[in-house]
């Protein structure tokens, strides 16, 4: 059977209120620094979002031309490779 050692359970029931005390006042300390880096976070997080879901619409601006040239291409080869009984009406 395991026993106790007497010294060593005094020492840690002496120090678990320090222990317990120290903790309170770190956490004290902490949790302004915690709560400012969690909100300045959330704040770039945000901040990213928001410039990514504008990224389509600066593409669509910025590649108009090309867009339109593949349109185009594909309206050209649409155009030249359809069969007659694609269009409406001709069964």
């Amino acid at each position: 059977m395991t026993r106790l050692d007497i010294q060593i359970a005094l020492v840690f029931v002496l120090l678990l209120p320090v222990y317990s005390a120290a903790m309170k006042f770190i956490g004290l300390k902490i949790r302004p620094i915690a709560t400012d880096w969690i909100h300045a976070w959330s704040m770039m997080i945000s901040f990213v979002e928001k410039n990514l879901s504008l990224l389509p619409a600066i593409k669509s601006f910025s590649r108009e031309k090309l867009e339109e040239v593949k349109v185009i291409r594909e309206y050209v080869y649409q155009a030249e490779n359809v069969n007659g009984s694609c269009w409406p009406g001709h069964f």
